[in-house]
Protein backbone atom coordinates (compact mmCIF):
# COMPACT_ATOMS: atom_id res chain seq x y z
CA UNK A 1 0.00 0.00 0.00
CA UNK A 2 2.56 2.78 0.84
CA UNK A 3 4.40 1.83 -3.08
CA UNK A 4 0.63 2.86 -4.45
CA UNK A 5 0.44 5.93 -2.18
CA UNK A 6 4.08 7.01 -2.91
CA UNK A 7 3.42 6.00 -6.98
CA UNK A 8 0.34 8.13 -6.99
CA UNK A 9 1.63 11.53 -5.25
CA UNK A 10 4.68 11.29 -7.62
CA UNK A 11 2.03 10.74 -10.98
CA UNK A 12 -0.36 13.68 -9.49
CA UNK A 13 2.32 16.15 -8.57
CA UNK A 14 5.03 15.68 -11.36
CA UNK A 15 5.32 14.90 -14.53
CA UNK A 16 6.88 11.50 -15.11
CA UNK A 17 9.10 10.43 -18.28
CA UNK A 18 9.19 6.42 -19.30
CA UNK A 19 12.05 5.64 -20.14
CA UNK A 20 12.76 1.71 -21.14
CA UNK A 21 9.64 0.75 -19.86
CA UNK A 22 7.09 -0.65 -21.78
CA UNK A 23 4.02 0.64 -19.72
CA UNK A 24 2.19 -2.81 -19.95
CA UNK A 25 3.15 -3.68 -16.07
CA UNK A 26 -0.58 -4.47 -14.70
CA UNK A 27 0.00 -2.35 -11.35
CA UNK A 28 1.54 0.93 -12.93
CA UNK A 29 -1.31 0.83 -15.65
CA UNK A 30 -3.86 0.56 -12.99
CA UNK A 31 -2.43 2.98 -11.06
CA UNK A 32 -2.09 5.24 -13.95
CA UNK A 33 -5.68 4.83 -14.74
CA UNK A 34 -6.66 5.70 -11.79
CA UNK A 35 -4.83 8.58 -11.57
CA UNK A 36 -5.57 9.78 -14.89
CA UNK A 37 -9.57 9.14 -14.06
CA UNK A 38 -9.17 11.84 -10.95
CA UNK A 39 -7.04 14.44 -12.41
CA UNK A 40 -6.15 14.05 -16.51
CA UNK A 41 -7.53 16.66 -18.47
CA UNK A 42 -8.52 15.16 -21.43
CA UNK A 43 -6.55 16.04 -24.82
CA UNK A 44 -3.35 17.18 -22.68
CA UNK A 45 -0.41 15.73 -22.28
CA UNK A 46 0.81 14.94 -18.90
CA UNK A 47 3.65 11.83 -18.59
CA UNK A 48 5.61 10.89 -21.23
CA UNK A 49 7.29 7.03 -22.83
CA UNK A 50 10.11 7.15 -24.77
CA UNK A 51 10.09 4.12 -26.47
CA UNK A 52 12.12 2.21 -29.34
CA UNK A 53 10.11 1.93 -32.55
CA UNK A 54 10.91 -1.54 -34.13
CA UNK A 55 10.00 -0.96 -38.02
CA UNK A 56 8.30 -4.45 -38.33
CA UNK A 57 5.80 -3.45 -35.53
CA UNK A 58 5.35 0.32 -36.45
CA UNK A 59 2.08 0.36 -37.11
CA UNK A 60 1.10 -1.65 -33.83
CA UNK A 61 3.44 0.44 -32.01
CA UNK A 62 1.74 3.57 -33.50
CA UNK A 63 -1.50 2.66 -32.07
CA UNK A 64 -0.54 1.72 -28.53
CA UNK A 65 1.14 5.53 -28.50
CA UNK A 66 -1.98 6.97 -29.36
CA UNK A 67 -4.48 4.69 -26.91
CA UNK A 68 -1.74 5.85 -24.57
CA UNK A 69 -2.56 9.47 -24.96
CA UNK A 70 -6.37 8.65 -25.11
CA UNK A 71 -6.51 6.81 -22.52
CA UNK A 72 -3.73 7.89 -19.92
CA UNK A 73 -2.31 11.25 -21.11
CA UNK A 74 1.06 9.75 -22.27
CA UNK A 75 2.95 11.34 -24.99
CA UNK A 76 5.34 8.32 -26.26
CA UNK A 77 8.49 9.76 -28.28
CA UNK A 78 9.44 6.89 -30.17
CA UNK A 79 13.63 6.58 -31.37
CA UNK A 80 14.26 4.19 -34.51
CA UNK A 81 15.90 0.69 -33.45
CA UNK A 82 18.47 0.13 -36.64
CA UNK A 83 19.89 -3.16 -37.04
CA UNK A 84 18.66 -3.85 -33.02
CA UNK A 85 20.74 -0.62 -31.92
CA UNK A 86 19.09 1.75 -29.73
CA UNK A 87 22.42 3.91 -30.13
CA UNK A 88 19.43 6.42 -31.17
CA UNK A 89 18.27 6.10 -27.85
CA UNK A 90 21.26 7.90 -26.30
CA UNK A 91 21.09 10.53 -28.92
CA UNK A 92 17.70 11.40 -28.52
CA UNK A 93 18.23 11.94 -25.06
CA UNK A 94 21.61 13.99 -25.77
CA UNK A 95 19.31 15.89 -27.36
CA UNK A 96 16.69 16.28 -24.48
CA UNK A 97 19.12 16.98 -22.21
CA UNK A 98 20.94 20.01 -23.99
CA UNK A 99 17.31 21.60 -24.45
CA UNK A 100 16.39 21.39 -21.12
CA UNK A 101 19.92 23.16 -20.07
CA UNK A 102 19.29 25.59 -22.46
CA UNK A 103 16.25 26.42 -21.75
CA UNK A 104 16.93 26.35 -17.81
CA UNK A 105 20.40 28.66 -18.52
CA UNK A 106 18.34 31.11 -20.25
CA UNK A 107 15.67 31.21 -17.46
CA UNK A 108 18.10 32.49 -14.71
Amino acid sequence: MPLLLLTTALMTTRRVVFIGFSLDDVYLTEVLRRVSDLLWEWDTTTHFAIMPLDPSKGTEQIQRAADLKRQMGIETVFYTVDGGSHAALETLISRIANEVHTRTSVAI
